[in-house]
C-alpha cells in the first residue's frame, strides 16, 4: 500500500488526510498530550544531560521523539491499531 499524508490547518485544527482522502482522527486526549510532551522533554534532556549513552540512549531519544511527534498530530498509529482513544468523548 502507498501512503501519503496531507497536513490541512483549517479552521480550529489539523485535519489528516491519507492518499484516499480518508480523515485520520484524533486519538490522544489532553492528559495523555501532557504526558506525551513531558516524557518526550525528559528523555531528550537526560540524553544531552549524557545520563542515556550508545544504543540505550539513542533508542530513547527516537522513542521520546516519537512520543513528541504524535502528541503534536495528536494521532497515535497503535492507538488507531489497538482501538484505543484517549480524547474526551463529544455529546
Amino acid at each position: 500500500m502507498n501512503y501519503s499524508i496531507t497536513a490541512f490547518n483549517i479552521g480550529n485544527g489539523l485535519i489528516l488526510k491519507n492518499k484516499n482522502n480518508c480523515i485520520m482522527k484524533k486519538n490522544i486526549g489532553t492528559i495523555d498530550r501532557v504526558l506525551r510532551i513531558f516524557f518526550a522533554v525528559d528523555i531528550i534532556i537526560l540524553y544531552y544531560l549524557e545520563t542515556f549513552t550508545g544504543i540505550i540512549g539513542a533508542i530513547l531519544l527516537v522513542i521520546g521523539g516519537i512520543f513528541l511527534v504524535t502528541s503534536i498530530f495528536r494521532i497515535c498509529p497503535l492507538y488507531t491499531i489497538a482501538g484505543i482513544n484517549t480524547c474526551a468523548k463529544e455529546e
